[in-house]
């Protein structure tokens, strides 16, 4: 008896040693298949799991929903298989049309389509296995997501248990609305935003099928596989990192190829930031020329006429920038011309990239932003100060 107490035997996971009359591997925690009471333990659990986390230390995790027989989904690996060969077929077509029709080295590679086809497959195919994956939930075939007007009315069936519903959704101008309806509605069956769900469907139905959220607070489980679910949570986490690993492929060769296009928006993202930088050291101006707190270093000259100059290395350390930390440096100066009447303010900055070449005050919005890499040299005795925090 005590021998076949020290006996002991693999962990059927990991592959470490464990006594025979220990409930689990104390080095993975998986349960040991032979310890009599944990076959009992199995039964339970097949009553009410809802997910397994397959890792180190995998959890069971416990939910209060009912519990059903999932006969009626399909098998989740096949969905997989097929799903992710289907996925990574079309980038061979692609790749391999792409080579027919003459790209044959880098350069054009990068500006031709292909590297959006990637992007447009991958989130494609993420919308369609996330559908997959939301109809196994409710005990619907996995295949209905791959086809045509069917999963429609499968979406009518688990929004409102009526699978002809759907084809509402075939009605010029009522269908696009009413398909918004369908959205809502399954999203609250999962509990979650209906709203959200309807309106921004691309983010929040691989949220749902990705995650762990209960169809009416029911569960489907698979019997006959006590791995099963051990097995769903790889193949998702397989897919998952296979179609973000393209898909980044994808926007970077865009990128790359695209790079005077993405200057260009950058450059008209920035605008709005100097053009909030350029109208605020002109308050910031206007407010001292004003109060009259304006030295000249020049005895020569006067601040109250003529034209002069107000001059900043550094905007950030002058004129309160939101961020300004975060980004290059930005110089300038503020031109006064006091022989006009109403006195006219002219701003110039540049972040050695970007900015404004003396540009009067009513002008400064984004749109008059030009590649302005240094300022011009100003008369030195024309240059004057602030002398106060304005």
């Amino acid at each position: 008896m005590n021998e076949e107490k020290s006996r002991r035997i693999p962990c059927p996971k990991c592959g470490e040693l464990m006594s025979v009359d220990a409930r689990c591997c104390t080095h993975c925690g998986t349960l040991n298949p032979d310890f009599i009471n944990n076959q009992t333990l199995y039964d339970n659990v097949q009553k009410s799991i809802k997910d397994y986390k397959a890792g180190k230390t995998p959890l069971l995790k416990e939910r209060q929903g009912q519990a059903h027989e999932a006969n009626n989904t399909g098998n989740r690996n096949f969905a997989f298989y097929v799903t992710y060969f289907l996925y990574l077929l079309m980038i061979a077509v692609t790749a391999f049309a792409a080579f027919s029709t003459g790209i044959n080295s880098f350069d054009i590679l990068i500006i031709s389509s292909y590297p959006m086809t990637l992007v447009m497959l991958s989130i494609l195919f993420l919308y369609i296995y996330s559908i997959e994956l939301m109809f196994m939930k409710c005990n619907k075939p996995w295949w209905a997501g791959l086809v045509p007007i069917y999963n429609i009315m499968v979406l009518g069936d688990i929004a409102f248990h009526n699978k002809y519903i759907g084809l509402i959704c075939f009605v010029p101008i009522i269908g696009q609305i009413f398909l918004l309806v369908i959205l809502y509605k399954i999203g609250e069956k999962f509990k979650y935003n209906g709203m959200f769900t309807a309106l921004l469907s691309i983010i929040f139905v691989p949220i749902i099928g990705f995650a762990d959220h209960l169809y009416e607070d029911k569960v489907y489980v698979t019997t006959g596989d006590d791995r099963s679910l051990e097995k769903d949570y790889r193949n998702k986490k397989i897919f998952f990192s296979t179609l973000v690993l393209i898909l980044v492929c994808g926007v970077a060769l865009f990128i790359m190829g695209h790079i005077g296009q993405v200057r260009k928006t950058n450059k008209t993202i920035g605008g709005l930031y100097y053009a909030m930088a350029g109208r605020q050291t002109i308050r910031h101006v206007k407010s001292a020329v004003e109060a009259g707190d304006i030295i000249c270093k020049s005895t020569t000259y006067d601040s109250s006429q003529g034209v002069y100059y107000i001059k900043y290395n550094d905007l950030g350390n002058n004129v309160f920038l939101p961020l300004y930390m975060m980004r290059d440096s930005i110089s300038a100066y503020v031109k006064i011309d006091n022989d006009k009447e109403p006195r006219e303010y002219y701003i110039s900055m540049t972040d050695g990239k970007y900015g404004f070449s003396e540009i009067l005050e009513k002008d400064v919005y984004s749109r008059n932003v030009i590649e302005y890499t240094s300022l011009r040299e100003v008369p030195t005795v024309q240059i004057c100060e602030i002398t106060t925090d304005a």
